[in-house]
C-alpha cells in the first residue's frame, strides 16, 4: 500500500472536515434531505475512493470511484445554487 505523509493526512482530514460542515450547514439553511444525501454520498465516495486507492480498488475502480463521488457533489453544488437563486427570487 502506498505510505501518505503526515502533511497529506492532515490535509485531506481538514478537506473532509470541511465537506461535512458545508453539508451540515447546507441542510440547516435549505433543509433539503435530496441535496444532503447525494453531498453525503459523493463525500463518502471521495473518502473512499483516497483511503482505499488504487491499491485496494484497482486503477479504474479508484478513478470510478473518484468520478462517481466526485459527480454527486457537483450534483450537490448545482441544486444548491438552483435553491440558492429561486430563493432570492421570491424575495
Amino acid at each position: 500500500m502506498t505510505k501518505c505523509s503526515p502533511v497529506d493526512v492532515m490535509r485531506s482530514s481538514a478537506y473532509q472536515h470541511c465537506g461535512i460542515a458545508a453539508l451540515i450547514m447546507g441542510y440547516l439553511h435549505h433543509r433539503s434531505y435530496k441535496v444532503f444525501l447525494v453531498g453525503s454520498i459523493g463525500l463518502t465516495l471521495i473518502i473512499i475512493s483516497t483511503t482505499l486507492g488504487h491499491d485496494v480498488l484497482g486503477k479504474t475502480g479508484e478513478v470510478v470511484v473518484s468520478i462517481l463521488g466526485s459527480m454527486s457533489i457537483a450534483y450537490g453544488h448545482f441544486r444548491n445554487y438552483q435553491l440558492i437563486s429561486a430563493k432570492h427570487e421570491t424575495q
